[in-house]
């Protein structure tokens, strides 16, 4: 039982199974390792690929929240700015810009959110692999940053998106002195304070 049995047909002795034949083919295991080579392969570049394309995707909202900041102050006449804002109500004086940010009309020019004040935009917080820090020169620190209704604005700087755990290369967005924004891929990693 469970034996083979040698039979002969014609001259040549051949083997006989009396079970079913168990096991896998050469052709089945070159194909199984290939299927899970490819899928290890894919188990690695996903994620990265999916936190580039955040970084992506909240670079161009950042581009165009200073967009339309910029063309609120322009059409409204009055001063607008984006805050970094961790209730989403109100621009922080402690924080990060990771924490969320506001668009508002600062009708009195005192660099806060008043009551009467229109909102135009809220961001929420930005994913937690995902930080962003915003150097500036000029009045408010990094806190915020305030568009006249010429277009320009008060201080020029940096925002940079550093990736926490360090897999996608940072990101920068340039403010120029004429209010207008540029992504830069080389700008935020050469100042080792923006990413940490």
């Amino acid at each position: 039982m469970g034996m083979s049995h040698l039979a002969f047909s014609g001259n040549k002795p051949h083997l006989q199974y009396p079970g079913r034949y168990r096991g896998f083919t050469l052709i089945e295991l070159i194909v199984t390792l290939a299927i899970a080579a490819i899928l290890v392969s894919l188990s690695v570049s996903v994620p990265k690929l999916l936190q580039h394309e955040t970084i992506t995707s909240k670079t161009n909202n950042l581009i165009a929240d200073l967009s339309l900041t910029r063309s609120e102050a322009v059409k409204t006449g009055e001063q607008v700015l984006i805050c970094k804002s961790q209730d989403q109500v109100q621009c922080s004086r402690s924080g990060n810009w990771d924490e969320g940010r506001l668009i508002f009309i600062d009708k009195n020019k005192n660099y806060q959110k008043d009551p009467d004040e229109q909102i135009i935009r809220v961001r929420q917080p930005l994913p937690g692999f995902l930080s962003l820090r915003f150097s500036a020169w000029g009045p408010g620190n990094g806190r915020y940053l305030s568009y006249q209704p010429s277009g320009f604005v008060q201080q020029n700087g940096t925002f940079a998106f550093c990736d926490r755990n360090r897999r996608v290369r940072p990101r920068g967005v340039l403010i120029m002195q004429s209010g207008r924004a540029r992504i830069s891929y080389r700008g935020s990693t050469r100042n080792p304070e923006l990413c940490p």
